[in-house]
């Protein structure tokens, strides 16, 4: 299984609303990744999605869970003091699924010899 990041955080490096998202994220051990809007891509991307959504004017940082834009810091802050941001990240799957020649080739990658009870990993 490939492993994803449910979060997706727009920054500028220089940005102090930036980090304090990310020392949060960090803090609470939630992986995310990174996407610096210096990068033209990136800023062309969350310029575009803010511009559909009516907002003419790129701020950072830009918090996506899953699907769902988040907003800024002071929006994370919000859900994480209302004890919903670990609620939200769990309603994301953390995997993709692949595709499998056949049922048991998932399981092929899987350290069976570790497991004492079966179950746990089936």
């Amino acid at each position: 299984m490939a492993y994803t990041k449910p979060v997706i955080i727009y920054t500028w490096e220089k940005c102090g609303w930036c980090k304090k998202a990310k020392d949060l994220l960090n803090k609470k051990g939630i992986e995310y990744e990174e996407r610096e809007i210096t990068n033209e891509n990136n800023y062309n991307e969350i310029s575009e999605y803010l511009n559909a959504k009516g907002i003419s004017k790129v701020t950072v940082p830009q918090i996506f869970i899953g699907d769902e834009h988040i907003g800024g810091y002071s929006d994370l802050e919000k859900l994480n003091a209302e004890n919903r941001l670990d609620k939200m990240l769990q309603d994301y799957s953390f995997y993709t699924a692949d595709i499998y020649e056949n049922d048991m080739d998932q399981f092929d990658e899987l350290d069976i010899e570790s497991h004492t009870n079966y179950d746990d990993i089936l």
